[in-house]
């Protein structure tokens, strides 16, 4: 049993295991991962990505019709019609991580696996 991290066979992670741990790294950016979604490792910007580019157009669609009025109120500030694609793209774009969250909420999209 190691005398530091008080397992046996020694914790990859443990100083006095000898290996050398590497943490996993983002497929997209090469950031450190933090989560891991179907069998992929994202950092939380590009696990957010993942999630917006896998939803369907009436999972945005939906996610818009809960913001209502924030949403209505952001196409009108850019003085574009509520239902231009480009205002609602920015939208989900601005808050990548509100979305993700509703989605998983939702059980519109899987919840990530986080790494320890």
């Amino acid at each position: 049993m190691c005398d530091l991290c008080r397992r046996s066979p020694c914790h990859p992670r443990c100083p006095g295991s000898g290996a050398r741990y590497c943490p996993p790294r983002c497929a997209v950016c090469g950031e450190p991962a933090s989560q891991l979604q179907g069998g992929t490792a994202y950092c939380g910007v590009c696990g957010d990505w993942a999630v917006y580019r896998a939803a369907g157009r009436c999972d945005r669609d939906d996610y818009l019709h809960h913001c209502g009025a924030q949403y209505r109120s952001f196409a009108a500030a850019r003085g574009e019609d509520c239902r231009g694609t480009a205002a609602q793209a920015a939208f989900i774009e601005g808050d990548l991580d509100d979305f993700a969250r509703w989605m998983y909420q939702n059980g519109r999209a899987q919840p990530p696996q986080r790494f320890e």
